[in-house]
């Protein structure tokens, strides 16, 4: 059933199936989320660094990839079981299907993976008061008011589809299988950084690159000279 719209004020009130109202959220309630929720993604995306360093891990993830996956880690639980991040429940919204209904698992995938288009951020400015982004639109989702004074006149539906432990195993699996993914490219020579480092003929005072797998760094070695190494049929000049 289509939403249904009170057209007398500008307050963006909607009626989902059960004829019950729905405060859409205002902007300034979006610009609060928004700005709540990339504070407490940096947080968490530093702690996630800070830890990795610490056990000697800090290169092991690109700066991006590991934005991308905290990213990911970030929205998809929060929303696929509550419809609330930590921002949305400070500013007291919430994210339904646009019947009203609880949003499916493939409406919060789809909603996260939007808000990676350039600019994405901002597409709910706007609207005549009635502000809904591209991440809202295009999996047909929506943000309500859920204030404690309004709860149980807008409480939403039933779900239309459960968020069963099949579809969170599905998600770990796909946000884990980043990393992986990217460990075999860059070990099978996607990315020079990755590729092992094999010297020959190494002297005093040569600069050369040492360690394997993610990355290496370039040092001088001193007081050294190796004759050539295990792989000499693979030499790397330098």
């Amino acid at each position: 059933m289509n939403d249904q719209e009170h057209h007398g004020t500008n307050s963006g009130v909607v009626f989902g199936e059960a004829s019950s109202p729905m405060v859409l959220a205002s902007t300034g309630q979006r610009l609060r989320t928004m700005f709540l929720d990339t504070f407490f993604y940096f947080i968490l995306f530093f702690a996630f660094g800070l830890v990795m360093g610490l056990v000697g891990l800090g290169d092991l993830i690109e700066g991006n990839l590991l934005g991308t996956i905290i990213f990911l880690i970030y929205y998809i639980p929060q929303e696929a079981f509550s419809g609330r991040t930590l921002g949305k429940l400070i500013t007291g919204t919430k994210a339904v299907s646009e019947d009203g209904t609880e949003l499916t698992f493939g409406q919060v995938l789809g909603r996260t993976l939007c808000r990676f288009i350039p600019f994405e951020a901002f597409s709910f400015l706007g609207g005549n008061g009635r502000p809904r982004g591209w991440h809202d639109k295009i999996p047909k989702t929506k943000v309500i008011s859920v204030r404690l004074d309004r709860v149980q006149s807008m409480r939403p539906t039933p779900k239309k589809e459960p968020i069963t432990l099949k579809k969170c195993v599905i998600t770990v699996v796909f946000i884990l299988s980043i990393p992986a993914l990217y460990t075999i490219w860059t070990l099978t020579g996607g990315d020079p950084r990755g590729q092992w480092v094999l010297v020959t003929h190494v002297t005093d005072g040569d600069t050369v690159g040492v360690g394997r797998g993610w990355r290496y760094k370039k040092v001088r070695l001193i007081g050294v000279d190796t004759p050539e190494t295990v792989h000499p049929e693979k030499p790397v000049e330098f």
